[in-house]
């Protein structure tokens, strides 16, 4: 008897690899006055400068 060939469903291995902007980007991101809050326990606080200036300090708060 002859046995009839099965067709193979090819799996996309790369179907399921997430694309580079879904790594980058976070879940969440809501702007606040101070800071910017990126999702569970992630906060990111940015300073800018809008002249520079001769002399800079930097303050350790603890």
């Amino acid at each position: 008897m002859l046995k009839k060939a099965r067709k193979r469903k090819e799996n996309n291995i790369f179907a399921n690899v997430p694309k580079i902007m879904d790594i980058l980007l976070p879940d969440i991101l809501k702007e606040n006055k101070d800071y910017v809050y990126l999702g569970y326990n992630k906060y990111s606080r940015h300073f800018v400068l809008t002249i520079f200036p001769e002399q800079t300090w930097i303050r350790l708060v603890r």
